[in-house]
């Protein structure tokens, strides 16, 4: 299945390019379409690093991108930005693009657990050699744990009930699939099932991949890595 088209493209590479012969990272890249624009935007001396933590993004990247003698791609964590740039030995950058949350790639694929339409393993990592599933998390939270996840990630009103049925399932059985979490949200009888099942698998994807920590190590690195002048974007 293929990645998404990007929105906003050029309203984005408007903003974030200020030097065409500068160096840029998409620290998102995902199927490289941001990625392919900001080289259209580039001079022939600039220079742009893509990098994603999802292994099958990086491939989807380095296939789209491969023709282009400007471009490199890296595997890894956006929250690693100063020292993937320190192991490879980059320098400073122009600017730096972000596109927080996850890919419709991500969700369209049933492997990667990330919907609640399909079935599939519990998972929801980025990257899934790296870390703990959702399955793992939700085996090991304590009840009080897991509601205040879902609370804080979620938004969801009813997250102490939804954590009490998902620990008293799971003495019975543990849960494995994302159909076995969308049951036990189910019997919860939320009125509105989908927008509850959305905000509970929203905040275990947060949780699983300390998305609002990367997120704040993200700014931090930047800060650092940055030329000044230099800009951050975020779509």
């Amino acid at each position: 299945m293929g990645y998404h088209v990007p929105v906003m493209v050029r309203e984005v590479i408007e903003g974030l390019v200020v030097d065409p012969d500068g160096t840029y990272m998409d620290a998102t890249a995902g199927g490289g379409g941001h990625s392919e624009a900001l080289l259209h935007a580039l001079g022939e001396q600039g220079h742009l690093i893509a990098v994603d933590r999802d292994w099958e993004a990086v491939e989807a990247s380095q296939e789209r991108l491969s023709t282009d003698a400007r471009a490199v791609v890296w595997q890894g964590s956006f929250a690693e930005l100063g020292g993937l740039l320190a192991e490879q030995g980059g320098g400073a950058l122009s600017g730096v693009l972000f596109d927080l949350g996850v890919s419709s790639h991500q969700i369209d694929v049933p492997g990667r657990g990330f919907s609640y339409r399909e079935d599939g393993p519990l998972d929801m990592r980025m990257d899934p050699a790296a870390g703990q599933s959702a399955a793992d998390l939700l085996a090991v939270c304590s009840e009080i744990e897991l509601a205040e996840l879902i609370k804080r990630y979620g938004e969801e009103r009813q997250a102490r009930r939804i954590a009490r049925a998902i620990c008293r399932q799971r003495q019975l059985e543990p849960m494995r699939t994302t159909q076995g979490l969308r049951r036990v949200v189910a019997a919860t009888q939320p009125q509105m099932l989908n927008k509850t099942l959305a905000r509970v698998f929203q905040a275990l994807r947060i949780a699983v991949n300390d998305e609002l920590g990367a997120l704040d190590a993200l700014l931090e690195g930047a800060a650092r890595v940055l030329m000044p002048g230099g800009r951050l974007a975020a779509n």
